[in-house]
């Protein structure tokens, strides 16, 4: 299976509602749950998705939704000051073998690095998880940020004193193998900002398929 299949079998638009199905969690009504964001924009070359999150008024969300990418930051802004954004581009994963002797499969017996450690990981996050080991402790990991019934999208990160090195490339990679595994496509987004991280998709042959943009 080449690396375009999945995209030929899954258009960029539908790709964009099977991400935003597994990123979000929505009511009856179609809007996000809190504490989701604000508002949801997914877009590729003809089409853009708006999700708005379920405690926007009707007659504000109607606005919102109908508004244009710059004019949508002044109107969430007016509303509230945005306390977080996040734009970037969002990817598919092909085909990948798995990670090898580079990488683990995450368990509490493996030591994870004291500056992972601090910002939040621990050995218990939602599988498939994997860590590359470096001086006894993994340094880099990759875990299913989110999970759903046709896709997981990856959450990385490496100690910030083992970064540069591509370690990294080798945790997304052994994820997105078992991902794949389970009848799954393997996501991978990022920030336009985020050059390590843009490089990592290219690495691994991601194909960018839309933008995400999110306001809270």
């Amino acid at each position: 299976m080449d690396s375009d299949s999945a995209v030929v079998r899954h258009s960029a638009p539908e790709l964009l509602e099977i991400q935003m199905a597994t990123l979000l969690e929505f009511d009856e009504r179609g809007r996000i749950r809190a504490p989701g964001p604000r508002v949801f924009v997914s877009a590729c070359p003809g089409v853009r998705l708006v999700a708005l999150r379920e405690d926007i008024p009707a007659a504000l969300a109607r606005r919102w939704a109908a508004c244009g990418d710059d004019e949508l930051r002044d109107q969430v802004e007016a509303q509230a000051p945005v306390t977080s954004e996040y734009r970037g581009p969002a990817y598919l994963l092909p085909p990948l073998a798995p990670g090898g002797k580079e990488t683990v499969a995450m368990t509490a017996s493996v030591p994870i690095h004291p500056e992972l450690v601090e910002r939040g990981w621990k050995d218990d996050e939602d599988g498939p998880y994997f860590g590359v080991v470096r001086d006894g402790m993994a340094v880099s990991l990759c875990y299913s940020a989110r999970w759903g019934p046709q896709a997981a999208e990856a959450g990385v990160e490496t100690a910030p004193s083992y970064r540069g090195r591509g370690l990294v490339v080798h945790a997304v990679r052994a994820w997105a193998a078992a991902v794949q595994a389970s009848g799954r496509l393997a996501l991978y987004s990022t920030q336009w900002s985020n050059e390590p991280s843009r490089r990592v998709a290219a690495k691994l042959g991601g194909i960018e398929y839309g933008e995400n943009w999110h306001l809270t």
